[in-house]
């Protein structure tokens, strides 16, 4: 069962609001190689959750719908980045 939640916490706020900041300032001031980063985040991520499949949705990424009752999740069709 996959919880959107988690894609909500991770991806979005993990994600998209830390990583892809941190991994600005890697690149700036050390030339950090973007995608190399990201890959070995997500070797990680795999190596410390390895039932994350179970839980996570496999190939999208989760955020707030825009369509009222706020808080309902809605499917972005965006693939995640740092999983």
């Amino acid at each position: 069962m996959t919880v959107p939640f988690y894609s909500l916490i991770y991806d979005r706020f993990m994600g998209r609001g830390f990583f892809d900041y941190f991994l600005r300032l890697l690149s700036f001031h050390y030339g950090t190689k973007e995608e190399a980063t990201r890959k070995a985040a997500r070797d990680i991520f795999h190596r410390a959750f390895p039932d994350a499949d179970r839980v996570f949705p496999a190939h999208t990424t989760y955020y707030f719908s825009d369509v009222p009752p706020p808080g309902d999740l809605e499917d972005t069709g965006q693939a995640p980045t740092w999983r």
